[in-house]
């Protein structure tokens, strides 16, 4: 059985948050969660908690479940919207900020 949760447009790049999710990507959720409230990255804080909602997510489709048992099957990271946002250089130009956004997909299952 399977579960997942979906973050969207997440203020951070999207290979801020795909180079932790990529180190996740088939570990028990017991463990990914316990590297993830170590880290001081934002992208970790964003990660644990869609992990921790595909976690409640299963919970809630089988409550007599033990969730210690979930694994990561797959971290999912795409681009979200981007902001553009324009800032004033010398002799009248400007530059160009972007501002990027991105989704997150995790996928938990049961099996090992």
């Amino acid at each position: 059985m399977t579960s997942q949760a979906i973050k969207k447009y997440v203020g951070i790049s999207r290979r801020k948050i795909a180079r932790l999710g990529n180190e996740l990507k088939r570990q028990n959720v017991a463990l990914a969660k316990a590297k993830l409230s170590f880290l001081p990255q934002k992208a970790a804080r964003e990660l644990y908690k869609t992990i921790k909602s595909a976690e409640d997510n299963f919970q809630f489709k089988n409550p007599n479940f033990n969730t210690d048992d979930l694994n990561i099957e797959n971290i999912l990271v795409d681009v979200g919207a981007t902001l553009k946002r324009m800032r004033p250089r010398a002799r009248g130009s400007a530059d160009v900020i972007k501002k990027r956004s991105c989704h997150i997909k995790v996928i938990l299952t049961d099996q090992k």
